[in-house]
C-alpha cells in the first residue's frame, strides 16, 4: 500500500482520511482493481461506478441485483445483490493486496 495522504468527501457530506493507495483483489475469476484508495473508518469497500466503466467494463444494475460485464468478452466478471440499506454488495469480499498476478479490471 502506497503512503497517500489527503481526504475525500463521503455521501454524507463529512471526509474521511486517505490511509494510502494500492490495488484490490476482486475474489472473483481472479480479477484485480489498481489505484484504490484505503479510507479510514470505513466498514466496507466501495467501488466507484465510474471507474469501473471508464476501463471498458459495463455494470448493469436491476431492482434486487448486480453485475459487472467486461464489454469486450461480454463475460460476468462479478455479480452482486441490494441489500436491505440499498446498497449494491458483491457476493464475495474485497480486499487490499499489495501484489498479484491477477488480471485486472481497468485493462482491455
Amino acid at each position: 500500500m502506497k503512503n497517500k495522504s489527503g481526504k475525500i468527501i463521503l455521501g454524507n457530506g463529512t471526509f474521511a482520511e486517505v490511509l494510502g493507495k494500492g490495488n484490490a483483489d476482486v475474489d472473483i475469476k481472479n480479477t484485480k482493481i489498481k489505484n484504490v484508495l484505503m479510507v479510514d473508518g470505513l466498514k466496507d469497500n466501495f467501488l466507484s461506478v465510474g471507474k469501473i466503466t471508464d476501463k471498458w467494463n459495463v455494470v448493469v444494475f436491476a431492482s434486487t441485483r448486480c453485475q459487472i460485464i467486461k464489454e469486450d468478452t461480454r463475460k460476468t466478471i462479478a455479480k452482486g445483490f441490494r441489500n436491505a440499506d440499498k446498497l449494491y454488495v458483491l457476493k464475495k469480499n474485497l480486499g487490499i493486496n499489495k501484489t498479484s498476478n491477477s488480471s485486472s479490471l481497468d485493462s482491455k
